[in-house]
């Protein structure tokens, strides 16, 4: 079987798993329901005809059959699989196109609308309430959507979408269906309207016809949830509800003024810890710091300050083993072709890709998106999380490596089935439609897009070396053609991009930018490198490298305190920003180059490069993404992009969703959205990121350029991975600490005190799921902006932003893998042991001979043979640590200022034996290039030089290497002025 031909879907013994369930009491449209009333107006009880309109693909009617309040109700009834839309959607091969019927402009939409004879304000009212009831069908997915239009509103970037999808309706029973609109515009409100889009049958065995009883449509007033803004809530606590590691930071923030806070164990209630809160300042407002980092004993408590109380947490040694299984129960219920009861039957078995006479099914891989739709690229990188989540976990957590692991085959042998040849493969899946999955009817969808995509290979040929490395052992045959396949894919890309692009005239948005380009370039190279030992990669690696650091800035322009970002084009004429090319919302592959840094560093440890990919690393997560973080204290968020205020100017990505859904008034679009309002509101979104400099800003969110593509998860999620990878290349501790948080902010830690991941923590909301249930772990596309560089989480399920996405779920795989919530110590130990964690007193004992430690990730002094000796360790860093009192050595660099544009260094050295010290720079010299250090027992040796930098602008960067061991590495760095504090106004 040669690499591109396909491999039989059944050819491994795929696994059920049982998919586990959301407890819906912890959800916050549950809690909700039960909110206090003030007052309400009545919108229509449905007991006389106040006009409602419909589409000809939906019946409208009253009836008598049961309403919640007076005599009737008014039902709605359409066919889930609609035959004339069936019939009348061709492709120009004849085929079905597979598109559901998605938007109220499409033919054959299903919609009712009440069209009010005047305009109606609704601003006193918080709350729109509605009952429904479903009759059942056997189809257990269920959803509308809810919306109005009020006429005339703004539809710029800075707009949210008065669209609320109601998901996972339950049969047979009334619905009481609530939705907050606090954020929208509603003071000239024209129509009321109920849209149920037409997606198939997600069971083929299920009754085609819906229908909906509606009763006692009405506007509320209530005690509306915040949905915008930095502030805490009064009464609420923000913080992690998936809890806290033993040996890790613990931090929570509140908004309301109070001396000191209570820790209480949830099981006895006894308080066992009553602590200080610490009143914090920032940019972002007045908060007190509840640090209960002094608590180590494992169990469930909560926080108590004042009045204010907390859910139950845990704290535990591995407090995110929960949420990495929930994550896995994301991915897997988002499989395509897959039996997965209650969410669809094995789909999309009837979807083919034709190529020269051959066919084959694209059931496989993973749905993007609530739309089912599946672009190669998105089962591509969760192929990738999904190896790299296995990999860490493997020493800690077997169990739940085997299952990512397991999850990452079934994307691999889709890869290796839509591929037909070198760089040859099934370019994009636009189908939206469940059809029969019955081969030979009417609803067959046959598409011929197949061809040449340097990215898509790229991102392929990552998941096929990947996975032959992780298969190598397990399964040597399927490894055997991933790794032809890589090579294939990898020569085709070195074709086609032997050099940068030159771009002429506007970027070509529909395409990856050339970072992600290079960046995957120099990433897939090293990593063929590695395991092929081919010198071949290895000198594209290298080569890549260099371009890679051609694109990434390390200069402070015009003085601000951030650098280490990269550009988009070779020429560097645009700041890489979360503008989404490919798809319909903010994402990125810029952690491409971060994870192309690692990977070359750790494969050519002796190259004459390795200082300046170090120094590229070290600047994107220490001046980037830290210093950046600054900008979102005390929350600690990573920053989304910088911006200049002359690329407003320049070309920018437009929306074609405008054009389309745009040609008259309606709830996505009030308002046309002109040139000049787009503009005007970029620039107030511009204005509220942090200030760099006169012509820059650093902007935490993403800096929308239109009113749909919004969302900030994977943009802060794809950070956040360069970030964890810096931690363990670095070793540092420091910086695990800042990705957990980032985790955190997820879970709860966030101003809202809201989960967003569907059914872990608390107050977590429903997804835009539409033609898929709401399932555990499920990620949408992240928190909006509407004002500011504020973050926004309205109560609406609504696409994108709300929208589930496998991107997201990746990237958040991805960031776990490199919070395992341990450290792997490998090495001999000559003597015995003893490693105390500083943190938690935890000992753990070692015997000499060979050792292979788990061990928690923080500070440990090491004691044997009478000596002691500090090892640090970065959670899912490897170490290689040998315990020898002749051969000991511990290292401590100090620096200071001396004169302009110099430093002075002082290494002291403890310990026995004979060391080499290797000095390497960046963007600086020093007098010698090694140290040679002759230790007699207990020993001390200390060495004093100056530094000079070669740019004033830039950081510079010294690591120190003891006997040729770059694990065992030491780093200082600096600059040559102050940094701005970004957590406080601009200077």
């Amino acid at each position: 079987m040669t690499s591109e031909s396909p491999a039989p879907a059944s050819s491994y013994g795929w696994q059920s798993h049982a998919i586990l369930a959301a407890n819906l009491d912890h959800a916050l449209f549950t809690r909700n329901l039960d909110k206090p009333v003030e007052y309400f107006r009545l919108i229509d009880d449905m007991e006389t005809d106040l006009g409602w309109t419909a589409s000809s693909a939906l019946s409208l009617s009253y009836t008598s059959d049961r309403c919640r309040s007076g005599t009737r109700s008014l039902r709605l009834s359409f066919e889930q699989r609609n035959e004339d839309h069936v019939r009348s959607a061709r492709a120009a091969n004849g085929s079905f196109t597979g598109h559901a019927v998605l938007f109220e402009v499409q033919p054959f939409s299903a919609f009712a609308a009440l069209r009010f004879e005047r305009p109606q304000d609704w601003s006193e009212y918080t709350r729109i309430s509605l009952w429904c009831y479903v009759h059942p069908t056997g189809n257990l997915v269920n959803s509308f959507a809810l919306q109005f239009t009020s006429a005339g509103a703004p539809a710029g970037p800075q707009d949210p979408i008065a669209i609320n999808y109601f998901a996972d309706l339950r049969e047979g029973e009334w619905n009481h269906l609530t939705w907050e609109i606090s954020e929208f515009a509603r003071d000239n409100v024209v129509d009321v309207s109920v849209f149920q889009p037409g997606w198939g049958l997600n069971f083929r065995d299920a009754e085609s016809r819906l229908t909906y009883d509606l009763d006692d449509l009405r506007l509320e007033k209530v005690a509306a949830e915040p949905v915008s803004g930095w502030a805490v809530p009064s009464g609420r606590v923000s913080y992690s509800h998936i809890g806290y590691a033993v040996w890790g930071e613990k931090i929570a923030l509140l908004g309301d003024p109070v001396d000191d806070f209570r820790v209480v164990d949830e099981d006895s209630g006894e308080a066992v810890a009553t602590l200080p809160a610490e009143p914090v300042t920032s940019r972002r407002g007045e908060y007190w710091k509840l640090d209960f980092s002094s608590v180590i004993r494992p169990g469930r408590y909560r926080l108590e300050a004042g009045r204010v109380r907390t859910a139950p947490f845990p704290i535990s040694a591995r407090p995110l083993d929960h949420l990495v299984d929930s994550l896995l129960n994301g991915i897997y219920a988002m499989r395509c072709g897959f039996h997965l009861p209650g969410v669809h039957d094995a789909c999309h078995l009837d979807v083919e890709v034709s190529y020269r006479g051959e066919h084959r099914s694209v059931a496989g891989g993973w749905h993007d998106a609530a739309n089912l739709s599946q672009d190669p690229n998105n089962t591509h990188i969760t192929v990738c999380a999904l190896l790299d989540l296995a990999d860490a976990l493997a020493p800690h957590a077997p169990e739940l490596a085997e299952r990512a692991l397991e999850e990452a085959r079934w994307g691999l042998e889709w890869i290796l089935r839509m591929r037909f040849g070198p760089g040859l493969r099934y370019l994009m899946g636009e189908y939206s439609y469940y059809t029969d999955g019955i081969p030979g009817n009417l609803d067959d969808v046959v598409t011929e897009n197949v061809g040449s995509d340097t990215f898509k290979n790229l991102s392929a040929a990552l998941a096929e070396v990947r996975g032959a490395r992780a298969l190598s052992e397990i399964d040597p045959a399927l490894a055997a053609r991933l790794l032809a396949a890589a090579r294939e894919d990898f020569e085709t890309v070195l074709r086609d991009r032997p050099s940068a692009p030159q771009e002429e005239g506007e970027p070509d948005w529909e395409v990856a930018a050339w970072q992600n380009e290079v960046g995957y370039m120099a990433l897939v190279a090293a990593e063929l490198a590695r395991f092929t030992d081919d010198q071949r990669y290895a000198g594209e690696a290298a080569r890549l490298g260099r371009l890679l650091l051609e694109v990434q800035e390390f200069t402070f322009v015009e003085g601000a305190p951030i650098t280490g970002y990269f550009y988009e084009d070779a020429a560097r004429t645009r700041i890489l920003h979360e503008a989404q090319r490919t798809s319909g919302a903010p994402h990125s592959f810029e952690d491409g180059g971060p994870l192309a840094y690692q990977a070359l560093c750790e494969t050519f440890p002796d190259h004459p490069d390795w200082v300046d990919w170090y120094t590229g690393l070290l600047a994107y997560s220490e001046y980037y993404c830290r210093k950046g973080a600054e900008a979102a204290e005390p929350f600690g968020l990573v920053p989304a992009a910088v911006w200049r205020r002359a690329e407003l100017d320049g070309p920018l990505s437009f929306d074609k969703n405008a054009e389309f859904l745009a040609r008259h008034a309606n709830p996505v679009f009030p308002s046309m959205p002109t040139p000049d309002l787009i503009k005007k509101q970029m620039l107030e979104l511009y204005e509220g990121g942090a200030y760099l400099s006169a012509g820059q800003r650093l902007r935490t969110f993403p800096l929308y350029t239109d009113k749909v593509r919004h969302g900030s998860s994977a943009v802060h999620l794809t950070k956040a991975i360069g970030l964890g990878t810096a931690a363990t290349l670095r070793n540092d501790p420091r910086l695990s600490a800042l990705l957990a948080r980032q985790v955190h902010w997820l879970t709860g830690a966030n101003p809202f005190s809201r989960s967003l991941v569907y059914g872990v923590g608390y107050d977590w909301w429903q997804n835009f799921t539409v033609s898929l249930p709401n399932f555990v772990g499920g990620l949408s596309v992240g928190m909006n902006t509407y004002e500011g560089d504020a973050p926004a989480w309205g109560n609406n399920a609504v696409f994108p932003y709300k929208e589930v996405w496998i991107v997201s779920m990746a990237r958040l795989a991805a960031v776990l893998a490199r919070l395992p919530g341990a450290a792997l110590v490998s090495g001999t130990a000559m003597v015995e042991a003893v490693l105390r964690h500083r943190g938690t007193g935890a000992e753990t004992s070692v015997e000499p001979g060979p050792m292979r430690l788990s061990l928690q990730p923080g500070e440990y002094d090491v004691e044997f043979g009478g000596k002691r000796q500090r090892l640090a360790l970065a959670d899912g860093a490897a170490v290689q640590f040998d315990i020898d009192p002749k051969q000991a050595l511990e290292l401590l660099v100090e620096t200071r200022p001396a004169r302009t544009g110099e430093v002075r260094v002082r290494i002291t050295v403890v310990g026995a034996g004979v060391h080499r010290l290797e000095l390497r720079v960046g963007n600086a010299d020093v007098p010698d290039a090694a140290l040679e250090c002759d230790l007699p027992a207990e020993g001390t040796r200390t060495h004093e030089f100056l530094l000079t930098m070669r740019k004033r602008e830039r950081p510079w960067v010294l690591v120190v290497v003891p006997d040729g061991r770059v694990d065992a590495a030491v780093e200082a760095f600096g600059t040559a002025e102050p940094l701005h504090d970004l957590a406080t106004a601009h200077p």
